[in-house]
């Protein structure tokens, strides 16, 4: 869980915390009220732009999937059409999959 408190700039402080109940207690001054994030999207709202984000993700997601089931469709049309042997059939996914870490990286 993750509490947040209110600063004097009207921003939000957020620290998150690994451990028991007592760590996630944000240390306040005395009188300062101390949000849930449930609490802050329910007093934000969730608007046309958290759904924007939302339907962008999505699609990204599915167009990523897409891509690795079409390959597999290709890969096996590849291997009858250039003659792959075993391991050249393996690299081609591994390949790809290689520079999916990398451009996450990047």
């Amino acid at each position: 869980m993750v509490k947040l408190r209110r600063l004097r700039n009207a921003e939000a402080y957020v620290s998150p915390s690994i451990g028991s109940s007592e760590d996630l207690e944000v240390p306040a001054e005395p009188g300062e009220k101390q949000f849930d994030v449930s609490e802050v999207i329910e007093m934000f709202g969730f608007g046309k732009y958290q759904w924007k984000v939302v339907l962008v993700m999505g699609l990204m997601s599915f167009a990523d999937s897409c891509e690795i089931w079409l390959s597999t469709i290709i890969l096996k049309m590849l291997v009858c059409e250039w003659g792959l042997s075993t391991i050249e059939m393996a690299l081609i996914p591994a390949t790809v999959l290689f520079f999916y870490a990398i451009g996450s990286i990047i």
